[in-house]
């Protein structure tokens, strides 16, 4: 079940598509500042910025540094909230496991839109969009979880 504060954050999100770095190719967007950060990778920094505003605006996040993709899969084991079948409001993580099915890497972090059986849509940032090569935006895009590669933080509030 989808909780309020993921149908805000998830709204937001969706409301951010199309937003890119400007300059093109530069790493500099507004989620990375909400934190008071440069240029960076920015995936999970719009992840946080998403949740932060729709909740108390503190500038803080459950899983601590907001920037690191692989806090919030650390933070979703943590908790017990990871697991590995997509769900809508879910944050997926894009992640490398060891042979115990730890998450040892993440590579990307976005939102689950919507599902269907394994394949699932996302909104996420930092990551290609729909204009000239080498941009950079908030958009959605299809992925499937059947390889393995993805694991979901869900349900949160």
């Amino acid at each position: 079940m989808i909780t309020p504060h993921q149908q805000r954050a998830l709204a937001l999100a969706l409301s951010q598509k199309g937003v890119r770095e400007t300059p093109p190719g530069s790493n500099v967007q507004k989620y990375s500042q909400y934190f008071g950060f440069g240029a960076q990778f920015w995936c999970a920094d719009f992840v946080a910025f998403c949740m932060d505003r729709t909740g108390n605006h503190d500038h803080k996040v459950p899983w601590g540094y907001p920037s690191a993709c692989k806090n919030i899969a650390a933070w979703g084991e943590r908790t017990g909230k990871l697991h590995d079948q997509p769900r809508k409001g879910d944050i997926f993580v894009q992640i490398k496991k060891d042979s115990h099915g730890h998450v040892v890497e993440c590579v990307h972090t976005g939102f689950v839109t919507s599902v269907d059986g394994s394949k699932f849509m996302t909104i996420e940032g930092n990551t290609s969009g729909p204009g000239p090569g080498g941009d950079v935006y908030v958009a959605s895009h299809a992925r499937d979880a059947s390889g393995g590669m993805y694991s979901f933080v869900g349900p949160w509030s």
